[in-house]
């Protein structure tokens, strides 16, 4: 299959990072549709070094960036250097780097849900499964134990029983 992709500059690349507060996963872009999980703003491309591509009509991305978080002047710096020791630590994690674009600056993230040839692997996230609405914090041990459930198919598995055992 062939895919299409549309070629950024770095200026384009500024403007659209700079932008994505107003047009998540570039909303409202013609042949262009994107669907990340999670409440953290971010924009999927492709990354083919030193040039980012926009993916049009389903083309799959290979990178993630997320742009620094409002309300936490330094969850960039802070989300690299946790990447960085889980990694040293022995954790599997995929590439992150810092990168700037003029002024802004984003985590760019090697997606872990593709094969080498960059097709796409089907992920559930633990959100996903336990229907979560990340709006409003409300994940508990208790949805740990229903992710349990459902992944072992075993009803018997609950939450009291756990915490009763020990």
């Amino acid at each position: 299959m062939l895919f299409n992709y549309r070629s950024l500059s770095d200026k384009q690349l500024e403007d659209l990072i700079k932008h994505i507060p107003r047009h998540p996963l570039l909303a409202g872009q013609e042949g262009i549709r994107i669907s990340l999980a999670g409440a953290q703003e971010k924009l999927a491309l492709f990354y083919k070094d030193p040039v980012f591509y926009i993916p049009l009509n389903g083309a799959p991305s290979n990178y993630i960036l997320k742009p620094g978080m409002a309300h936490f002047q330094s969850s960039i710096q802070n989300e690299y250097f946790c990447m960085m020791l889980a990694g040293d630590l022995g954790l599997n994690v995929p590439p992150v780097s810092i990168v700037r674009k003029g002024t802004q600056e984003v985590l760019l993230i090697k997606r872990f849900d593709r094969t080498t040839g960059n097709r796409r692997i089907h992920m559930h996230t633990f959100g996903n499964i336990i229907q979560a609405n990340f709006r409003i914090p409300c994940t508990d041990y208790a949805d740990v134990f229903k992710v349990t459930q459902v992944l072992f198919h075993c009803s018997k598995i609950t939450f009291g029983s756990i915490a009763t055992a020990s």
